[in-house]
């Protein structure tokens, strides 16, 4: 069964971006969440507010614990990513070295982490609502509710 795709236009570039498969995607999620653990726990914590200071700290955690390596690796990832700069008549895959050109011009630095972030977008589209639903059900009951039951990621 092919994965579904799904097209996007990122500064005047189109991209068609397909979720990866489970383990790759296991992958990338552990790498961020390595990432990015911290500085949620921080948030989680409620130390940290919006506007506040100690947002501002955790992301910049987050942020400087990300390094060159990190990036390249989860570029890597997508690499069987899609672009087009014809209007849709070809679709080379975004391999590093096309990656590098297409992204090699400094006004389209800030179009690779726009890409990036519609890749991460696309592959963990679902991932709100099973936190949700892992929340609730961690939750004590508070009330009784018997025969009730939820579609995780719908």
């Amino acid at each position: 069964m092919a994965i579904e795709h799904t097209d996007r236009e990122i500064g005047g570039v189109k991209f068609r971006i397909r979720p990866l498969p489970f383990k790759p995607a296991r992958k990338v999620f552990v790498r961020l969440a390595n990432v990015a653990g911290p500085a949620l726990a921080h948030l989680a914590a409620g130390t940290a507010q919006v506007g506040d200071l100690g947002l501002a700290k955790a992301v910049s955690a987050a942020l400087g614990a990300v390094s060159d390596v990190d990036l390249e690796w989860l570029a890597d990832q997508y690499q069987e990513c899609q672009y087009s700069l014809d209007g849709g008549r070809s679709w080379p895959f975004l391999d590093a070295e096309r990656r590098d050109a297409l992204f090699s011009d400094p006004a389209r630095f800030p179009l690779f982490f726009a890409w990036l972030g519609a890749c991460l977008e696309v592959q963990f589209v679902g991932f709100s609502g099973v936190l949700g639903s892992a929340k609730r059900a961690a939750a004590p009951a508070h009330g009784t509710q018997s025969g009730s039951t939820e579609s995780v990621g719908s």
